[in-house]
């Protein structure tokens, strides 16, 4: 991740000379929803990235850092955040170029007792965990959970 605020101007307003200006900051992710909020203490700035797709990149946060340094113009070093995405995109298209077809990667396989009552669920679905993952049932109620590592 880039370094925001580098070469920024310090607040010297307050006692503390060293102190620069303070950023409360979050960030959040559901299924296809990526959001990231900064509010600014002294200036009362808000800035908030909401993006409704799935990006190669996180980019609420590094819109969010864009912004940020744009606000903070005071600011010597800036990040080149369009290198820093394409460098990112990239290393994503990399990543699932390197992974076989999900569709037929993703292999359930049931295990059942003498009266046909399923037992456990085996999942195939990371190349890089063989025998996947078992789902065994501990009671009528809950399974448990355990990844076999092949070792």
């Amino acid at each position: 991740m880039p370094l925001v605020g580098r070469g920024c101007k310090r607040d010297t307003s307050d006692d503390d000379k060293s102190k620069g200006p303070t950023v409360w900051y979050h960030n959040g992710s559901l299924v296809g929803f990526f959001s990231s909020v900064r509010i600014l203490d002294k200036t009362g700035a808000i800035i908030v990235i909401l993006v409704n797709s799935v990006p190669e990149n996180d980019a609420a946060d590094w819109v969010g850092q864009l912004l940020l340094e744009a606000w903070l113009d005071d600011c010597s070093e800036k990040n080149d955040y369009v290198s820093l995405a394409e460098q990112s995109a990239a290393a994503y298209d990399d990543m699932w170029a390197r992974w076989p077809d999900l569709d037929v990667l993703n292999v359930f396989h049931f295990g059942t007792d003498d009266k046909g009552h399923i037992e456990t669920l085996r999942w195939e679905n990371d190349p890089d965990v063989p025998g996947g993952e078992t789902f065994v049932k501990k009671s009528s109620e809950t399974l448990h959970h355990k990844v076999r590592t092949g070792l």
